[in-house]
Formats: C-alpha cells, sequence, structure tokens
C-alpha cells in the first residue's frame, strides 16, 4: 500500500514539476522528503530557492527526472537521496553511492557554471516511541553511514549526518518527528551547516529565527519543555 502510494505521487510530482516556469540560475534542492518539508524560506532570505523534493525518492528516481532539473539550467544543486534506497530498491552500497555522484557529475557535465553538492544521509532513529516502524524496515544507521563513507571516497560530501547524532550515532530525539524526518530544531542545524558549504545561501541565523524554532518544535510535538 505505502510503495503504491509513492509511487503514485512521484508520478503527479512530476507532472506538477514540468508545468512549472522556473528562472534560470535558481538553487535547486532535489531529492527525497528530507528535501521536501525542509521549511528552507525560514533559514535563508533567497527568494530563487525551488523545491524538488518527492517523499519516498530515491536515487533513480532522481536520475530519471534529472532532465527536468537539467532543463531549467539552474546555478547551484543540493542533493540529498539515498536514505529510500535502502528500503524501496534491491542496491547495495556501492550501487546506491554510485547513483548519487552520477546525479552530481550529470548535473555539473551538462549545465554550465553549475555547482552540485551532496548533502549526507541523514541518520534515523529506529527504537523509540515516536519511531515509526513502517519507515525503517531494512533502513539502519550501519548501512546509512556506509554509503555516507563510500561518497565521501570519490566527492566531498557535506556532513550534516554528525550534527544530527546523538552518543549512540542515531538521530536525536529533539531532531526528529517520528524517527526518520526533522523538526524545525533538526532543519536548523541542517540549514546551518549546509549554508557553510553552500555560498550562495544566504542564512539568516539570528536569535528571532532560533525562537520561531524551538516554539514550533515545542507546539508541533506536545513536549512540556522547549528543546534548544
Amino acid at each position: 500500500m505505502l510503495e503504491a502510494v509513492m509511487k503514485s505521487d512521484y508520478v503527479r510530482s512530476v507532472k506538477l514539476f514540468e508545468q512549472e516556469k522556473i528562472s534560470e540560475r535558481s538553487i535547486v534542492l532535489l531529492g527525497d522528503s528530507i528535501i521536501k518539508y525542509w521549511p528552507f524560506d525560514k533559514f535563508y532570505s533567497n527568494l530563487n530557492i525551488i523545491n524538488r523534493g518527492i517523499p519516498g525518492d530515491t536515487s533513480l528516481g532522481v536520475l530519471q527526472r534529472l532532465e527536468q532539473i537539467i532543463k531549467i539550467k539552474p546555478s547551484v544543486v543540493i542533493i540529498s537521496v539515498g536514505s529510500n534506497d535502502l528500503v524501496r530498491l534491491d542496491s547495495n552500497i556501492n550501487d546506491i553511492a554510485k547513483r548519487i555522484i552520477d546525479i552530481k557529475h550529470t548535473l555539473e557535465r551538462e549545465v554550465e557554471d553549475l555547482s552540485a553538492y551532496v548533502v549526507s544521509i541523514t541518520p534515523v532513529l529506529r527504537d523509540h516511541v515516536v519511531t515509526n516502524k513502517a519507515y525503517m524496515q531494512t533502513r539502519t544507521n550501519e548501512m546509512i553511514n556506509a554509503i555516507n563513507n563510500e561518497l565521501k571516497n570519490f566527492i566531498e560530501v557535506i556532513d550534516v549526518s554528525s550534527a544530527l547524532k546523538d552518543e549512540s550515532g542515531s538521530l536525536k530525539l529533539e531532531y526528529t518527528t517520528d524517527g526518520l524526518h526533522l523538526t524545525n530544531q533538526g532543519y536548523q542545524v541542517y540549514s546551518r551547516i549546509i549554508s557553510e558549504s553552500v555560498k550562495e545561501l544566504k542564512y539568516k541565523g539570528d536569535k528571532k529565527n532560533e525562537e520561531w524554532v524551538c516554539n514550533c518544535y515545542w507546539f508541533n510535538n506536545g513536549f512540556t519543555t522547549k528543546h534548544c
């Protein structure tokens, strides 16, 4: 059932993307649900950021829709994908890493003066009351770490994973809504680290923004104390 929903959402999203009119030299966010649910406008003041995330997408799915990105001739593409490959595709670590690298290299080859950045796959919190077990299955931190390490053997990777982990190597509780997806506080860490590597991003990073993140996380998740 979940697989059918993801396939349907992929087809619908690709069709919608095709209909949109996008200015050239935009900053494109490309990947799966981590990209799709990223409230980037809360963290960056850029007006030319385009979100091309699809929940449940895989590195293979991104490769299959890459021509859409090439056509709009962006100046920057930020890539975050690969975690769903562990659940949805019959692929080994090397295959997943190779496809992610192919995404980066294809974009840089086909679009003049484009910078493509690969972001490390975010960790998960597998065993907690908040964890959605349906999302985990064969998705483990050991496998995620292996993909990230394999990528680092061949390309530069923006390491957001390390800052999102607790002492055991899992995704910190305060950074996740369901063991996989990020809270606003998690996205603040994610956004800050990426902005340190991507000079085109104008990170707000002020106290007002930090207060918004804390309050939003507090009310949305029903905690009795703020996690800031």
